[in-house]
């Protein structure tokens, strides 16, 4: 296990609420051993410019974008669980819907459709709470690759997310959440959550729309501090 406190950046769509869940139940049990790592529990506020002995998880950028995606369509139902089977478990996420999502989600069924809308109405993508925020540039909290290269001293360590349950198993010594309401797990609902990308967008999206993502993650993937 770790030796040193890891101060967890939130991306969102990169495994940061299971982490919370967890880590929540470990500090209220005073028989389990305090994980080597913070999460801030405010949310999405910690960036790499502010934070020292940092670490975070990477995730293949078309597969958080529609991630994000289907977690603002499968709000509601989240919610009703939250309030029915899960009751014991903390609401994270659940804001409501605001005009510019309820427009697009009227708009969009899959992900690929949401990429075709942002193109043609030239939508400016921000982190603003919800959708938006979802699948926004990974930039928005580590900068873009010049800023990136200024702060990397400060990180520990990153890791992709298909490597989550073992990195915090060896590294922080923690079992993450087997259930999928706890793991936010697409499997959670009976329904097609597609990942399907067209090839027009998929161009669009690699060289232009998420070309900063991919520049930084094929450079965090030589760096020292990177663990597969």
């Amino acid at each position: 296990m770790s030796r040193e406190t890891h101060n967890y950046i939130h991306i969102p769509k990169t495994g940061g609420t299971a982490i919370k869940y967890v880590v929540k139940d470990y500090n209220n049990n005073a028989t389990l051993t305090t994980p080597k790592i913070n999460i801030a529990q405010a949310g999405h506020t910690q960036k790499l410019a502010g934070t020292n002995n940092a670490c975070f998880i990477i995730r293949h950028p078309w597969d958080r974008f529609c991630s994000g995606f289907w977690e603002r369509v499968t709000m509601e139902q989240r919610k009703k669980l939250s309030e029915t089977d899960y009751k014991d478990v903390p609401g994270f996420g659940y804001k409501g819907y605001d005009q510019n999502e309820k427009e697009i989600l009227s708009k969009c069924a899959t992900p690929d459709e949401y990429l075709s809308y942002i193109r043609k109405n030239n939508v400016k993508i921000n982190a603003t709470p919800g959708l938006f925020e979802l699948t926004t540039s990974i930039t928005h909290w580590i900068g873009d690759l010049e800023e990136f290269k200024r702060n990397e001293n400060k990180i520990k360590m990153v890791f992709h997310i298909n490597n989550l349950d073992r990195i915090m198993q060896d590294v922080y010594g923690i079992s993450l959440p087997k259930d999928p309401f706890r793991k936010r797990s697409r499997d959670l609902f009976e329904r097609t959550q597609t990942y399907h990308i067209s090839p027009q967008n998929r161009v669009w999206f690699e060289k232009e729309f998420r070309v900063k993502d991919y520049e930084i993650i094929k450079y965090i993937k030589t760096r020292p501090y990177y663990h597969e």
